[in-house]
């Protein structure tokens, strides 16, 4: 008998029959969220089902509840209509508007895997209402911003006599901002953080929340938002005083950018190699973390999955960067000695080797969180002829 793996966002199994469970020696269940009922869970708890998941949801025997799932950003406001009794799962961000509130209560139940916001009217209101993640509270009648928002000089030419929000941070870097007229226009901000250049600071200061906390930099501080490698590009278009919102990596490529910078604010990691560090150590930088790490000149990023070959690696010699990956999976045939030589993997959720390459691939990896083989990397792979994987952003039973 076959085994069956279920990797999905959202799994139905209110409507799960007997003869589906018996058709299997095994069932594993990963997602971010499993509806059942009572009938179905006591059938489950029968058979060797496994869950995995986020948040299980026991749903009403009998009766029909459709399933909506939305990826990345939703937003619930005076035009979200809800047909019938309606389960939402949110994979991102959701925002509820508060003329939002009938249609969000409308919902059986609404799970967010990410992260909310919501206006301080409607806490407490949603009992509805499951967060796996954040939930920002904003004041009622703000008008949202990003959740980092970078105020420019154009900024008061659109804006009107109200309170601004940003959940994460507002920036005012730019110079040539006019903070007269947003004080003339009867304009506030309200935000967690807010990074303001020193000219600005007498200004902007009274029209921001008092609880804020405030980094000042001086006046020419270019935002980058954003993980950044540093070359002469960006001296180009940003100048050499930096502010990085997120972590700044430098080779050797980007020595020359180095020894121009004149200040650096990272709010993460700092990565450098080895041999650039005394000149790092010449420069004004604030950071949260110093990495001494190897140069590298080919990079397999931001995948969903990546597969790192023999081949692959061979043609590497000068170093292979493996970065923000949910799954890596390394060809069995490379060399333990080829791993601690050329790769470099880094932020990734999983990565499959053989037991021969597992301590390679430890020595060269940082903030991984799984590391090896086994019976899931055959589940998640469909290696094993005798498992049979179904991958589906929603999967019914």
């Amino acid at each position: 008998m076959k085994k069956l793996v279920v990797n999905c966002a959202s799994c139905n199994l209110c409507n799960l029959k007997e003869e589906t469970l018996q058709a299997y020696e095994s069932v594993r269940i990963n997602a971010a969220v499993v509806a059942v009922t009572a009938q179905t869970n006591e059938l489950i708890h029968r058979y060797p089902v496994t869950i995995n998941a986020g948040s299980v949801l026991e749903l009403p025997q009998g009766e029909t509840v459709s399933f909506q799932t939305q990826n990345g950003t939703f937003a619930i406001d005076g035009n979200t209509r809800v047909e019938g009794a309606a389960l939402l799962v949110v994979n991102g961000r959701l925002h509820i508007a508060p003329e939002g509130l009938k249609a969000a209560q409308s919902y059986y139940a609404i799970q967010v895997n990410g992260q909310v916001t919501i206006p301080q009217s409607l806490s407490g209101q949603l009992t509805n209402l499951q967060v796996n993640g954040a939930t920002n509270v904003y004041p009622d009648g703000a008008v949202l911003l990003k959740s980092t928002a970078v105020i420019d000089r154009f900024f008061p030419l659109r804006a009107r006599s109200s309170l601004y929000y940003a959940a994460g941070r507002l920036v005012f870097v730019d110079t040539a901002l006019d903070a007269d007229a947003l004080v003339e226009k009867g304009v506030r901000f309200e935000s967690p953080k807010a990074i303001l250049a020193q000219s600005l600071c007498e200004k902007i200061l009274p029209i921001l929340n008092e609880d804020v906390d405030i980094t000042v930099v001086p006046d020419g501080t270019a935002f980058i938002q954003g993980d950044t490698t540093l070359d002469d590009s960006v001296i180009r278009r940003y100048g050499v005083r930096l502010y990085v919102q997120g972590d700044l990596t430098v080779q050797e490529a980007g020595e020359n950018a180095l020894r121009q910078l004149a200040q650096l604010y990272v709010s993460g990691k700092v990565r450098l190699t080895a041999p650039l560090q005394e000149a790092f150590d010449q420069i004004d930088a604030q950071y949260r973390q110093k990495e001494i790490i190897r140069s590298y000149a080919y990079t397999v990023c931001d995948k969903i999955s990546a597969v790192i070959d023999r081949q692959l690696l061979e043609n590497c010699e000068q170093g292979l960067l493996v970065a923000d990956c949910a799954s890596v999976r390394l060809a069995q045939d490379i060399p333990a000695d080829w791993i601690l030589q050329r790769l470099t993997v880094r932020d990734c959720a999983q990565v499959f080797c053989s037991p021969e390459q597992e301590s390679a691939v430890a020595a060269v990896s940082t903030d991984v969180a799984n590391i090896g083989a086994g019976d899931l990397m055959e589940q998640l792979t469909g290696a094993a002829s005798d498992t049979k994987v179904i991958n589906a952003a929603a999967c019914v039973l």
